[in-house]
């Protein structure tokens, strides 16, 4: 999914998140009915090399399709407004999460940041402590809390 995300995602890393995805060794030759949707999806379609890995990504491992050898990719077109709607929400949501952890406000000498819990199944801790700026000292003191 990751290698999906990248500006500059071209042919090379296509191919191989297709091996990836669909599990094509990479001692065996490419699928040729693969290779020729792609270059139909786009040079007739007006796909990129990205939109295609996020609609193989989207099908296989969000609606939890089956790749069929016989079929090749054809499901990279019939889905590719229902991808495009899920990554632009994903992508919104990931662009929320980052504004929301940028958030903070003073309240006299605290400073309090809006960060939300990342980890599931962990603890929360009993109670937080505001940090302070008068408790913060500049003794040089080391981690331990000796000179």
């Amino acid at each position: 999914m990751s290698t999906i995300k990248e500006d500059n995602y071209g042919l090379p890393e296509l191919k191989a998140f297709i091996r990836d995805e669909l599990k094509i060794n990479s001692d065996d030759p490419f699928p040729t009915m693969v290779d020729r949707q792609i270059a139909k999806y786009v040079l007739n379609e007006g796909f990129s090399y990205k939109e295609i890995g996020r609609g193989i990504y989207y099908y296989i491992e969000i609606k939890k399709g089956n790749y069929n050898d016989l079929y090749g990719i054809w499901f990279v077109g019939k889905y590719r407004k229902e991808s495009a709607r899920y990554w632009a929400e994903l992508e919104r949501r990931q662009e929320e999460r980052r504004q929301d952890a940028k958030k903070f406000e003073t309240k006299g000498d605290t400073v309090v940041f809006n960060v939300r819990q990342i980890l599931k199944g962990r603890k929360k801790p009993y109670r937080l402590e505001p940090l302070k700026f008068d408790d913060i000292d500049e003794g040089g003191e080391g981690d331990n809390g000796h000179k």
